[in-house]
C-alpha cells in the first residue's frame, strides 16, 4: 500500500502527479493523509485520482473546516482506523490534541498487540522532528509518552522545519508547514520502498 500526505493547504494533483514523476515511482496512490483543512473542490480533485483521502484538522481550523472534512472525506480525527495491510490509522488533530490522545488510547487499548499503527498528528512529538526554523520546539510531551506506550512505526506531523528520520524501525516525517509544500510518499506492507519526502516551496 502506497500512501502520500501534505499539510492540508499546500496538496494538489498536480503537486502528487510531479512528485511520482520525479522519483519514478511506477505504482498508483492508494490513499492521501492530510493535516489541515482544505476546500471541497481540492477534495474532488484529489479523489478523482480514484484515491481514498483521510485528513484530520489544524490548530487554525474552526468547526465548520472540521465538519468539511467530516462530511467529505474519511475524519480520523479522535479515532483509530483499520487501512489495510495490517495497519491502523491514528488521528490526533490540532484542535484539542490532549483530548485525541485520551480518545484514541482508550481504542488502541481494544486492539491486538501486534498491529501497526501510523500516527498522524498535527504536533509532532516533544523533540522528535519538532524544532522551527527560529530553534523553538513545538512539540507536546503528552505525544512523547503516546509514542513511548503505544510505539507507532510511522509518525506524521506538521508545524515544525521539514525533515524524515528513521531509527529503531520508526518512520518519523515532519511536513513543515503549508508553504513548504512538502509530500511524503510511504509504503507499507511487506514489500516496501524507503519513504520519501519532497518539499516544492
Amino acid at each position: 500500500m502506497l500512501f502520500i500526505a501534505s499539510c492540508g493547504p499546500s496538496i494538489t494533483v498536480n503537486g502528487i502527479m510531479n512528485i511520482l514523476k520525479t522519483y519514478n515511482i511506477g505504482k498508483e496512490v492508494d490513499a492521501v493523509f492530510i493535516i489541515g483543512g482544505i476546500s471541497i473542490n481540492r477534495i474532488n480533485e484529489l479523489k478523482s485520482l480514484g484515491v481514498k483521502v483521510y485528513s484530520i484538522t489544524s490548530r487554525y481550523d474552526d468547526h465548520y473546516i472540521a465538519d468539511v472534512l467530516r462530511e467529505n472525506t474519511i475524519f480520523v480525527e479522535s479515532t483509530v482506523l483499520y487501512i489495510g495491510s495490517d495497519f491502523y490509522v491514528v488521528g490526533i488533530g490540532g484542535r484539542e490534541p490532549l483530548a485525541n490522545i485520551r480518545a484514541v488510547t482508550r481504542i488502541i487499548e481494544q486492539l491486538p498487540r501486534n498491529k501497526g499503527l501510523i500516527m498522524l498528528s498535527y504536533y509532532p512529538p516533544r523533540k522528535i522532528c519538532d524544532k522551527t526554523i527560529l530553534g523553538g520546539r513545538k512539540g507536546l510531551q503528552e505525544l512523547s509518552l503516546f509514542t513511548q506506550i503505544h510505539n507507532p512505526l510511522i509518525i506524521i506531523s506538521c508545524e515544525s522545519g521539514p525533515g524524515l528520520l528513521q531509527y529503531n524501525e520508526k518512520t518519523v516525517i515532519c511536513l513543515g508547514t503549508p508553504r513548504d509544500k512538502c509530500y511524503a510518499l510511504v509504503e507499507i506492507g511487506k514489500k516496501k520502498n524507503k519513504p520519501i519526502l519532497a518539499c516544492l516551496g
